[in-house]
C-alpha cells in the first residue's frame, strides 16, 4: 500500500512483517521457521511444508488455527496482503482458510475485517493467488495486530 512521507516528499511502501520464500537466493524452511516463531503465538494444526518446491504454512488437520501478532510501532497498517495457493484433488477439496483481522489498542481488541480464501479449484494445476484484507484503525496508539 502506497502512502506519502510527512514531509510531503516521495511516495513510499513499507511493510511491518513479510517474507519471500521457495525461490533462489530466498529464506529456506529453517529460517522461515524462526520468522514465524517470532510472530506465532498460537498453533494448532499448522505445520511449515515444502511441497513440489513450495515452501509455506499448511493446516494439517480440520479446523487448524493459528495466531500471529505484529507490534507494528509507529506503522499504520492498512492492509495485509496474504499469498495462498489454490490446487486439486482430494488433499485440497473443500479447503478454506478464514482470516480474522484484529486490531489492539489500549487494552482493547477490536475485530476490523473477516475474510475467507478458498483453497481449491477444478484446475488441474497448483497456483498462487491472492488476497488483500483491509484493516480499520482504532482510536489512541498505533495496534498490535
Amino acid at each position: 500500500e502506497m502512502s506519502t512521507c510527512p514531509d510531503g516528499g516521495k511516495s513510499i511502501s513499507s511493510c511491518a512483517f513479510s517474507f519471500m520464500a521457495g525461490f533462489p537466493g530466498t529464506i529456506n524452511a529453517r529460517q522461515l521457521q524462526r520468522v514465524l516463531d517470532k510472530n506465532i503465538t498460537s498453533n494448532d494444526g499448522w505445520e511449515l511444508v515444502s511441497d513440489h518446491h513450495k515452501l509455506g504454512f499448511a493446516a494439517k488437520k480440520e479446523q487448524a488455527s493459528f495466531e500471529m501478532e505484529f507490534d507494528t510501532g509507529l506503522s499504520e497498517v492498512k492492509v495485509l496482503t496474504f499469498f495462498y495457493m489454490k490446487s486439486y484433488g482430494e488433499e485440497w477439496e473443500g479447503s478454506e482458510l478464514r482470516v480474522k483481522a484484529f486490531v489492539v489498542s489500549n487494552n482493547m481488541s477490536s475485530l476490523t475485517s473477516e475474510v475467507n480464501m478458498l483453497g481449491y479449484h477444478d484446475q488441474h494445476t497448483s497456483e498462487t493467488y491472492s488476497d488483500k484484507v483491509a484493516i480499520g484503525t482504532t482510536e489512541g496508539a498505533p495496534p498490535i495486530m
